[in-house]
């Protein structure tokens, strides 16, 4: 398949549970209007944290040297909540 399914993002409007998204401008496979707009369709907003990146690529949040700064500190803190 060359693109992903079609989902209906309205079946997303009673979202309610606690997610950490990442955006970076530098992601190829996703695009951060993409997530913006993903957000939009969720009612529930207050349950969203976003970790916004700059020049992280896709794998960069789990291989760059610098995660271990940039990243692993607010999954942890976020999952401790």
């Amino acid at each position: 398949m060359a693109e992903p399914p079609i989902y209906d993002l309205n079946k997303m409007r009673e979202f309610s549970i606690p997610t950490l998204l990442t955006i970076s401008d530098a992601d190829p496979f996703c695009n951060p209007q993409d997530t913006l707009d993903f957000i939009e369709n969720i009612r529930n907003k207050d349950v969203v944290n976003i970790l916004n990146l700059t020049n992280y690529n896709h794998i960069d949040y789990f291989w760059a040297d610098s995660a271990v700064e940039d990243v692993f500190p607010k999954i942890m803190n976020f999952l401790g909540e």
